[in-house]
């Protein structure tokens, strides 16, 4: 009887202790549930409200124009820099220059008194008039600055003689022959000219003036097979005496006597007498000549060779005791300004021309 008590005590024991814990378990799953019906609560009452983070400030509009890059802006820079780094290349271009540009370069880097400038000749249709150009009325200019070259050789020396001069440069092709030749075109209105083609290696005189080809010239009279009535050639008011047939030993027969016997023979029959001779810096023919001149013009071609070359050639003509009367800048610029600002013109025939208007 009291087993069965006690047995029965005992299942009411566990009984209540299950029923507390069914009692915590219903009371956890109330509590979730209020909580999330709470929740859901919270979440329908917000969903009708719209919470506006931005606002309109202005009305939109499609531009005319796009707004970068910036074209003007960019041009401008463009140009402003391309200016800087050009004048940046010209100063430094200018400072490395190293040739004879001016007058004022002659006479400062040669240490030469300068004779005259002779413009240069942008029209084509005087190529082939170049060693006559001063017979041309209309280049007043170039008339003049031959005629400058003249005076300047007249009063280089007029307490002694002065007839024969001779004509050089440092290389061919700065001007030495057209040079040389209207030289004695201006002297002969003087006195009387003769002109010698003393170049025997590359002789232009004869075909400038157009002397008959196959006539005779220098090369044989210093050959002796010729007289002088038969090498001069009358042309445009003076004598020319051209190379007449290229010799295979031009500095040979410059050398001789007897060319030295010739220019004296020559001189006591004309008042000037003016040869075209070879550059100084390919052969050595001038030296032999110069001792003979009473003067040496050297041509210098502006802005061409370099300063360096052109003092080793005078050198070689100081050396020689070569009577170097004085220098002829040839194909300048008559707009262009020197290193010091001022302009390298000329007198032409209604005055002094500087390149402007």
């Amino acid at each position: 009887m009291v087993s069965e008590v006690k047995a029965a005590v005992q299942d009411i024991n566990r009984k209540q202790f299950r029923l507390k814990a069914l009692e915590r378990e219903v009371r956890i799953n109330k509590d979730l549930y209020d909580a999330f019906f709470k929740r859901i609560q919270e979440t329908s009452a917000t969903s009708d409200l719209q919470t506006a983070n931005a606002r309109v400030v202005d009305q939109a509009f499609v531009p005319q124009s796009p707004v970068k890059p910036k074209k003007s802006l960019i041009v401008a820079i463009a140009v402003l820099v391309g200016l800087l780094v050009s004048c940046g290349i010209a100063f430094l271009l200018e400072m490395l220059n190293n040739t004879v540009r001016t007058a004022r370069d002659v006479e400062e880097k040669l240490n030469l008194p300068v004779l005259g400038v002779l413009p240069r000749l942008t029209d084509k249709k005087l190529d082939g008039q170049i060693h006559s150009l001063f017979t041309n009325k209309e280049q007043h200019g170039f008339g003049e600055a031959i005629r400058t070259i003249r005076t300047s050789i007249n009063l280089s020396a007029m307490d002694q003689e002065h007839k024969l001069f001779a004509v050089t440069s440092t290389v061919p092709g700065e001007g030495k022959s057209s040079t040389a030749s209207n030289m004695a075109l201006a002297l002969g209105q003087l006195g009387k000219t003769l002109l010698i083609d003393c170049d025997l290696r590359r002789p232009v005189v004869g075909k400038n003036f157009n002397v008959k080809g196959g006539s005779a010239g220098l090369a044989n009279l210093l050959t002796g097979t010729a007289s002088v009535a038969e090498a001069v050639h009358k042309v445009d008011g003076i004598d020319v005496v051209p190379c007449g047939l290229v010799p295979p030993n031009p500095q040979e027969l410059l050398a001789s006597e007897r060319f030295g016997t010739l220019l004296k023979k020559l001189k006591e029959h004309y008042d000037y007498v003016v040869l075209d001779c070879p550059p100084v810096q390919n052969v050595s023919d001038v030296l032999m000549v110069s001792r003979h001149c009473d003067g040496l013009i050297y041509v210098v071609e502006a802005g061409r060779m370099q300063v360096n070359a052109i003092q080793v050639a005078v050198g070689r003509l100081l050396q020689a005791r070569a009577p170097v009367t004085g220098a002829v800048l040839n194909k300048i610029n008559p707009s262009q300004k020197d290193a010091y600002g001022y302009s390298q013109g000329y007198y032409d025939h209604d005055g002094y021309y500087s390149g402007t208007a």
